[in-house]
């Protein structure tokens, strides 16, 4: 697996990459970031050192439940949107926010849609 920057740009390219992989390997992928999250993520993107410390300093029930969430979401091809702005000069905390959003819809011709998007945003205190 190619490593790549932990940018908006650089986890379109991974999901491109997972998305890319056979069914065995993408199960494979899955399986690690939903058990693992904090070492797949080290093992898949290039990472500052305060990045890597965050990534370290994550509560583990919630890296449980991301991990959970960003696995579904690769498994079932849900469009996975991250948003991140550059970090500030200087901030005291950061925030990720990982929200699921599903809509469904039908309607009297007796069309169906539905839609899912995966949400992770980044936000500096």
């Amino acid at each position: 697996m190619t490593k790549f920057p932990l940018t908006p740009q650089g986890v379109g390219q991974k999901v491109d990459e997972l998305n890319a992989l056979t069914r065995s390997k993408l199960i494979e992928q899955t399986g690690l970031i939903n058990f693992d999250l904090k070492n797949w993520l080290k093992s898949n993107f290039t990472l500052s050192s305060a990045a890597v410390q965050f990534i370290d300093g994550m509560n583990d029930a919630g890296t449980s439940t991301i991990g959970r969430l960003i696995s579904d979401a690769v498994l079932s091809s849900t469009s996975i949107t991250y948003v991140a702005p550059e970090p500030p000069a200087s901030y005291s905390g950061k925030n990720v926010d990982v929200e699921r959003k599903e809509r469904a819809k039908v309607d009297a011709a007796g069309g169906y849609i539905y839609e899912s998007t995966l949400v992770i945003t980044v936000t500096y205190v």
